[in-house]
């Protein structure tokens, strides 16, 4: 029988949260209580990707839920485990605490249309673009 794909564990300074394989719709209900547990845990809130072969928009969603959640603690959450493409796109998305490296992001963006995030002024505001 293949493991579960959420797991939580306790480590030295706070808590990880295992992702392996394919962690579809199926495994949603399972990652959303990991994940309501994780941010109600004391010390540092780990995810671990390294064994994921799949994460759907669900799993995203979560996983940003939970990035926001972490956020309104005072804490950020740690992506660990990922393959680069998969973190570049999480850090598109602000997952992590990694920022995506400005010529990507600025592509992104003149693809859909929209002014850089960033200019000689530094990152853009609402108000500026």
């Amino acid at each position: 029988m293949p493991a579960e794909p959420v797991e939580l564990a306790d480590t030295p300074d706070g808590t990880r949260l295992l992702l392996r394989g394919r962690v579809t719709v199926s495994a949603a209900a399972r990652l959303h209580r990991a994940a309501l547990e994780l941010v109600a845990r004391p010390g540092r809130a780990t995810v671990d990707c390294s064994e994921v072969s799949q994460l759907d928009v669900s799993a995203i969603q979560i996983l940003m839920c939970l990035d926001r959640a972490l956020a309104a603690r005072g804490q950020r959450g740690a992506l660990t485990g990922l393959p680069p493409a998969v973190g570049a796109d999480f850090a598109l998305l602000g997952l992590g605490g990694a920022e995506p490296p400005r010529s990507q992001s600025d592509a992104l963006r003149a693809a859909a249309g929209l002014p850089p995030a960033h200019d000689a002024n530094g990152p853009r505001t609402r108000g500026h673009q």
